[in-house]
C-alpha cells in the first residue's frame, strides 16, 4: 500500500505543479511576466485543491495497479560470474526444510518386537 501512498501524493504535487505552469504560460502569452506569476498563483490558489483531488486519484490507482500486478524481475545469468562460483552458497532442497518424517529419504521408524503370549 506505500505505492498507492506515494502514487497519491506524487500525482497530487505533480498536478499542482502542471497547473501552476499553465497558468504561468497562459498568463505570460496574456500579459508580461508578472501577469503569468499572478495568474499562475491564482489558478492553483482556487483551482489547486481539485487538480491535487484528480492528480492524487489517477496517482493513487496507478501505485494500487503496480502493486497489486507485480512483474517477477529478470533472471541473472547463471555463469556470468565464475569466477564466484565457489563462494556461492548451495541452496538446499525443499525436502530439507520439510519434518523427517515425511522426507522420502527417512529410515523408517523403528518396529518393535511382538510380544509372545
Amino acid at each position: 500500500m506505500r505505492k498507492t501512498l506515494a502514487g497519491f501524493c506524487s500525482g497530487a504535487v505533480y498536478s499542482v505543479v502542471a497547473l501552476a505552469a499553465l497558468g504561468g504560460s497562459l498568463g505570460f502569452v496574456c500579459g508580461s511576466g508578472w501577469a503569468g506569476m499572478s495568474f499562475a498563483y491564482l489558478l492553483v490558489l482556487y483551482y489547486g485543491w481539485f487538480a491535487a483531488a484528480v492528480g492524487g486519484t489517477i496517482g493513487g490507482l496507478a501505485g494500487l495497479v503496480s502493486w497489486l500486478v507485480q512483474v517477477e524481475p529478470p533472471r541473472r545469468h547463471r555463469l556470468r560470474r565464475p569466477f564466484l562460483a565457489p563462494l556461492r552458497r548451495r541452496r538446499l532442497p525443499y525436502a530439507a526444510f520439510r519434518r523427517a518424517s515425511s522426507s522420502p529419504h527417512a529410515p523408517p521408524p523403528p518396529s518393535f518386537p511382538q510380544s509372545a503370549s
